[in-house]
């Protein structure tokens, strides 16, 4: 006997031994894990700052080319100039005349300097184009250009107002004006107005440049739609970047994915993607919009677009692995999900939460779908403090408008039932009843009937689950009582409701608990009333 009892204890020993390496193994792996997880988060969010240094250069290099779509100064390198005098009408029906100056720098094209002259000084009139740069040739002994054929002027001006060079459009449409009286009457009338649309292009492209140095956003967008007005369909990428830039900075991502868009499908794609290249600016300013919104796909076609030409790109590269890591790490966390292995699904989210760190992404929808689906996980493992902070983040993502996109009813839909049926297991049936509610309405306006009808049973079961809480709370169950505890003696069951009593009141006192103090409140209240109920029935 002596003997059994030393091999048992002996047993017992290398048991908790064993258990104990087990643990420790398991604890040291879950430190690595984490120091690996915390090391590429490092290292991601290292190559996204560099990566946000780069694009920073980039558009400081964007500034300095777009300074010169401003009205140039009267500075050094003059090699011509007319005294003009610019007669302007007063209020009262008068005039003044102000003396100005039209330069000619070295390098530059007298009619493109008379164009640029013209746009400042409000001059719109294709015959002052035309005689103020003849008269800078003259002084500068420029030989005048060679005459083109009125089809040729006319189709060279259309073309060039398409791509946005207005000054060059304008100077063929006031050549065309001034030189052809013989052309047909319409085409003269269609290079006047031209010359005059070009006039007030370049005055629109000046401010909104200015105003997009300065950091104006809403300014420039205004400016930008007035000059696309003017000259609609024009596909000039200088314009499109303002436009997309200005979007990004006040936050409509919408608008920066569908001008990207635009401006790639007008921009050769052939050869080397390098920094600073317009394309290159609108692949990251429309993939990282498009992740805002939460279309990943979206954002991968937009890396896809360059890779398919320039194979080698690193830095697309490295975006796009890192994009298709977090896409293929959600498909799997879903795949765990459906089979309810919640460890696994919580483990792959928090590592595609991690994965989203580098990938210069704020709190958008992509992000929203992962707390979601962190929402439904922590629900199932009972975690519902965790639970209901992700829900509350996703369901904020959801109610707030993207500029450019409506709030979309069936996301927000989706999102409020899942925050539901974690009110529902909480047994917080009030919120759940009014997340169950505004959830139909919102699939309602959708147009998802038979989600409707889903949401439907779901809020009448939480309303009957609501009244019956209300008025025949299961107390045992409040109190985490066993459930064999009627078996025990009224003396043991008492000191189990004391003790259980204490323990719950020390983890809901609302000066203690972490997280939501209105649940930790509600849930004191309930643990107290519980005890005094309990209390009373088996007289203790």
């Amino acid at each position: 006997w002596v003997l059994w009892r030393m091999t048992r204890q002996l047993n017992e020993v290398f048991e908790d031994l064993e258990k104990h390496e087990k643990e420790e193994a398991k604890a040291l792996a879950i430190q690595l894990e984490l120091e690996r997880r915390q090391k590429a988060e490092e290292e991601a969010e290292e190559e996204a700052r560099q990566r946000r240094a780069r694009e920073a250069e980039d558009w400081e290099a964007f500034n300095a080319v777009l300074a010169g779509t401003r009205p140039p100064s009267e500075d050094e390198g003059v090699i011509a100039s007319l005294d003009l005098q610019l007669q302007q009408q007063t209020k009262d029906g008068g005039s003044t005349s102000t003396p100005v100056r039209a330069v000619l720098r070295e390098g530059e094209d007298p009619h493109h300097a008379a164009f640029h002259f013209c746009s400042a000084k409000n001059l719109l009139s294709h015959s002052e184009i035309s005689k103020i740069g003849t008269g800078l040739a003259q002084r500068a002994q420029i030989a005048p250009p060679e005459p083109k054929s009125p089809e040729e002027q006319l189709k060279l001006a259309v073309q060039k107002r398409k791509d946005g060079a207005f000054a060059e459009a304008g100077v063929s449409y006031s050549h065309l004006a001034a030189h052809h009286p013989g052309a047909p009457e319409a085409v003269l009338k269609q290079a006047r107005a031209g010359a005059v649309d070009m006039l007030r292009a370049q005055q629109r492209l000046a401010e909104a440049a200015s105003q997009f140095m300065a950091s104006n956003w809403t300014a420039t967008l205004e400016n930008t739609k007035e000059l696309l007005n003017i000259v609609p369909g024009c596909t000039n990428s200088t314009i499109l970047l303002m436009q997309a830039r200005s979007n990004q900075q006040i936050g409509r991502w919408a608008d920066v994915v569908q001008i990207t868009g635009s401006l790639l499908t007008t921009v050769p794609s052939r050869g080397s993607w390098v920094r600073g290249q317009h394309r290159m600016m609108a692949v990251a300013l429309g993939s990282q919009a498009a992740m805002e919104i939460g279309d990943g796909e979206k954002a991968l076609k937009f890396y896809q677009l360059v890779l398919r030409n320039d194979p080698d790109q690193q830095d697309i590269g490295k975006q796009y692995k890192g994009l298709k890591k977090l896409l293929k790490l959600l498909k799997e966390a879903d795949e765990k999900l459906s089979k309810s292995r919640n460890h696994d699904a919580l483990k792959i989210l928090e590592e595609a939460l991690s994965a989203m760190k580098g990938m210069d992404v704020g709190s958008g929808h992509m992000r929203a779908d992962i707390l979601l689906r962190q929402c439904k996980v922590y629900s199932e493992m009972k975690r519902f403090e965790e639970a209901l902070q992700a829900c509350d983040q996703s369901v904020h993502h959801r109610q707030t408008p993207v500029a450019g996109m409506f709030v979309d009813p069936r996301k927000l839909s989706h999102a409020l039932n899942t925050r539901g049926g974690s009110h529902m297991q909480d047994h917080n049936y009030d919120e759940a009843v009014r997340d169950f509610r505004e959830a139909k309405e919102q699939a309602d306006r959708s147009g998802d009937r038979e989600f409707s009808n889903e949401l439907q049973r779901k809020l009448q079961e939480a309303q009957m689950q609501q009244k019956q809480w209300s008025t025949r709370r299961d107390h045992r169950q409040v109190l985490e009582l066993p459930v064999n505890l009627h078996s025990l003696s009224k003396e043991k069951q008492c000191t189990w409701v004391k003790k259980q009593h204490k323990a719950l009141a020390r983890k809901w006192h609302p000066d203690k608990a972490k997280g939501d103090k209105q649940r930790a409140s509600r849930k004191m209240r309930e643990v107290s009333e519980a005890k005094e109920v309990l209390t009373q029935q088996l007289q203790c």
